[in-house]
């Protein structure tokens, strides 16, 4: 089991924002050492449901990025704490009107190009407010400490 305080690392990949007019991609996080990374998207109740899709790139600018093949979760509402499993695993889009949740997991290991070791979600335009926080598992415990300590030396 994943004890969220000790073992992960937390990102925002996007700080909580109103509905936007334009596609675009959350923060691109460093991969390297993660033995799982996590996205929780979500977005409010709605009138146009946003579409989330993890990818990879070679760049922490996100220059060339490659759809990365992930497992999807939704939830079926804002007040309902259950999470459905699905098949897709290009992207999924936040149930419609009502918003949710959108929980996508990446193996890092899995990429196409051992270059690849940044990720991202992209998101598709909304009109409700939404937010996307990255959860890494460090492939190797204890990994922080002992690059802080070797680089402090």
């Amino acid at each position: 089991m994943l004890d969220l305080v000790e073992g992960a690392k937390m990102m925002n990949g996007l700080s909580p924002s109103t509905g936007l007019a334009a596609s675009g991609y959350g923060d691109w996080i460093n991969m390297e050492g993660m033995h799982t990374i996590w996205a929780i998207c979500s977005q409010g109740a709605n009138t146009t449901a946003m579409n989330f899709q993890g990818y990879v790139s070679d760049s922490y600018a996100g220059g060339t990025p490659v759809r990365a093949v992930c497992q999807y979760w939704r939830s079926t509402g804002l007040l309902i704490d259950r999470m459905v499993a699905s098949t897709q695993t290009t992207g999924l889009q936040i149930v419609d009107v009502v918003g949710g949740q959108v929980a996508i997991k990446f193996d890092p290991a899995s990429r196409p190009n051992s270059s690849q070791k940044y990720f991202s979600v992209a998101y598709s335009s909304g009109d409700a407010p939404f937010s996307i926080t990255y959860i890494g598992q460090p492939r190797y415990s204890g990994l922080g400490q002992i690059l802080a300590t070797t680089s402090s030396t």
